[in-house]
């Protein structure tokens, strides 16, 4: 038995259904029809209870791998698990055309909702995201980008720290050839806990990074991250042999 309540899949098969057979599945009458309808289409058979309890009419109970694999046959897949094989592939296609049909004109209110739309894709969305944000990178679209690091889905309290280090360094690296940024982006704290803090480019830290540390030194309000850049230009000190001072008494190892 699959393990499916609220799963981004199952909603999409249920979704999936309802565009099939052309109406909501809101009703008795209607989980009585689709009952009929996908015995007739594919000869086989889903009680109408069943799928009161699937669409939300009747308390909800893990629904049984044969009556998600039918409802998947009765779509035009093999099984439950070929549907969710076929339909993550076909989305990530969709979703990588929408990326590079919107970076060409980003208008915000479609690439908020192309970010929303990848977070709630496969297990891929790490690597969309990236995707996403490193074309805006290459087209120098700075505030279009500086706005979706404000969005929730790219809240950095949303994914794990693995997540985190994936983004951060697939986004970071392209600073070094890519780094004139606009304020507004050092500005956005989301931004500096994803990328500028994940990605620390030491091999920079006389050109880009040191210049981006400096002035977010003096900008930011965010004690850790000024801690971290006041530590960052004390090194770049350090490295050039000029005179170090040592601020941080405890605040270093707190």
């Amino acid at each position: 038995m699959y393990k499916v309540k609220h799963t981004y899949f199952f909603d999409e098969l249920k979704n999936n259904t309802e565009d099939k057979v052309k109406f909501k599945v809101n009703s008795l009458g209607n989980c009585n029809l689709l009952s009929e309808i996908i015995l007739e289409t594919i000869d086989e058979y889903v009680n109408y209870n069943t799928i009161r309890r699937i669409y939300g009419l009747a308390p909800y109970v893990n629904t049984r791998t044969k009556t998600l694999d039918i409802l998947a046959r009765f779509n035009g897949y093999k099984s439950y698990s070929h549907y969710i094989q076929t339909y993550s592939y076909k989305n990530r296609l969709t979703i990588s055309d929408r990326i590079y049909k919107v970076i060409n004109k980003p208008e915000q209110k479609e690439l908020n909702q192309l970010v929303k739309d990848i977070r709630k894709s496969s297990e891929d969305n790490i690597s969309l995201l990236s995707l996403l944000i490193r074309e805006l990178i290459y087209n120098k679209q700075f505030k279009a980008l500086n706005n979706i690091f404000y969005l929730k889905e790219l809240q950095y309290e949303t994914f794990s720290y693995h997540e985190i280090l994936s983004l951060g360094n697939s986004i970071g690296i392209i600073f070094r050839k890519k780094n004139v940024v606009n304020q507004e982006l050092l500005q956005n704290n989301n931004f500096l806990r994803i990328v500028f803090l994940i990605f620390v480019d030491y091999s920079s830290i006389n050109s880009y990074y040191g210049e981006w540390a400096k002035y977010i030194n003096e900008t930011s309000r965010d004690k850790e991250i000024k801690l971290f850049t006041s530590a960052i230009l004390e090194f770049k000190k350090h490295l050039n042999n000029e005179k170090v001072e040592d601020n941080f008494e405890k605040m270093a190892f707190s």
